[in-house]
């Protein structure tokens, strides 16, 4: 499809959109995030009510854990997911490609931070957060879009091609990576569901570039070798 495109618009044989495609847009793509004039300031409300009772469960507490923002957590998380331990010895591979994704997931998202502020809930309501030891560095930070929820939906998205036969479960773990944020009281349900949007958006202009469809091919192969190995192990 690229090569018939470069044909049609009359582009050179070896035509590479990835040196021309940098950071999404995101006051591009997305819409201005919601403001308590709009209706839907009012589901963003009932949503933050309704998650907050959750904090009181093993759901909100592993909504705690994970608000650690680090290439090792979400490598524990979609470890998990996958069946696996990843970590940057035993699956170089995995976790390169786990890091990567961060480092531009976060561009991507502190660009738009920049352009598009909204306070964050429990700074609007005056209450406290779940993670409280987080407070002091994010209450000026912009809740929209969402760090969080980026990262966690770009990493599933591109684990789920790592491991398709696990795409359920890890995508599942994707979602709920921010829906964490919602429980926290750091994230509207708005922002969230914008920034997913977004983040399928920077997966999509990764993948125009060959250099990162590599690093997919050699995750895959990492991850059969891994599985075939421990397969074998368990039937030993």
């Amino acid at each position: 499809a690229r090569a018939e495109y470069a044909q049609v618009k009359g582009l050179s044989v070896d035509y590479d959109p990835s040196t021309k495609a940098g950071v999404p847009l995101g006051e591009k793509i997305l819409n201005d995030p919601v403001d308590t004039a709009s209706c839907r300031y009012i589901s963003d409300i009932t949503h933050y009510w309704n998650r907050k009772p959750l904090r009181d469960t093993p759901r909100g507490k592993r909504a705690a854990v994970e608000a650690e923002y680090s290439t090792a957590m979400v490598a524990k998380v979609f470890g998990e997911a996958m069946d696996i331990k990843i970590t940057q010895e035993q699956t170089p591979a995995i976790w390169a490609l786990l890091d990567t994704v961060l480092k531009k997931s976060s561009e991507t998202v502190d660009r738009l931070k920049e352009i598009r502020f909204r306070k964050r809930p429990f700074v609007q309501l005056n209450e406290p957060s779940f993670v409280p030891g987080d407070e002091e560095k994010e209450r000026g930070k912009s809740s929209f879009p969402s760090g969080h929820t980026s990262l966690g939906w770009s990493e599933a998205l591109v684990m789920a091609e790592v491991a398709p036969e696990k795409q359920d479960t890890i995508l599942r773990r994707g979602y709920e990576y921010g829906e964490n944020r919602m429980i926290g009281g750091y994230h509207w349900f708005t922002d969230i569901e914008a920034t997913r949007q977004l983040a399928s958006a920077f997966i999509a202009n990764m993948h125009a570039g060959e250099g990162f469809r590599e690093m997919i091919r050699r995750a895959r192969e990492e991850y059969l070798k891994l599985r075939d190995s421990e397969e074998q192990q368990s039937v030993v």
